[in-house]
């Protein structure tokens, strides 16, 4: 089973936060925290391994926190997920170096390599600004989405009042 794990879905939607903040200031661990509704020490591991892959810096001092190393659109969902967890694949079907004695006569080497690289070209060419302009739109989508429900042209998010 495919399963992408929580540190992968946490380190995503944290360095999202340091994307959107990324023209003002550096943010905290704790401001992070808050923001996501994330335990600060579980955040700690996950931006430990996002120094180690060179994708956050941290800076000190009573204005400091943490910062993107490189732009949105130059991290891609491949090498975060990698920062994270290590390779998609441990299959020793795909391992070059299997051990396995059928791999040369095996049907079923061919299936999981082909879709190790149709999965790494997949999350290779989505990056972080790509989650963020999506995540820009879904206030957009979710009007969009009552509106039809309700046959009503009402904000969904300003209901009455002034």
């Amino acid at each position: 089973m495919f399963t992408i794990s929580t540190r992968v879905r946490y380190g995503i939607r944290a360095l999202l936060e340091l994307a959107k903040a990324q023209e003002r200031e550096p943010l905290s661990l704790h401001e992070i925290s808050q923001r996501l509704g994330l335990s600060f020490k579980y955040l700690e591991n996950i931006f430990m391994l996002l120094k180690r892959g060179n994708m956050v810096r941290g800076t000190r001092g009573p204005e400091g926190g943490y910062v993107l190393v490189k732009r949105p659109h130059e991290l891609s969902i491949l090498q975060i997920v990698t920062a994270l967890e290590g390779p998609l694949f441990s299959n020793e079907c795909t391992d070059l170096d299997s051990s396995c004695s059928r791999i040369d006569l095996c049907c079923l080497r061919g299936l999981w390599a082909d879709l190790q690289k149709t999965v790494d070209a997949y999350l290779g060419g989505k990056t972080l600004a790509d989650l963020l302009e999506t995540e820009s739109s879904l206030p957009e989508l979710l009007f969009k989405k009552l509106e039809r429900k309700s046959g009503k042209q009402e904000s969904p998010i300003v209901r009455g009042g002034t």
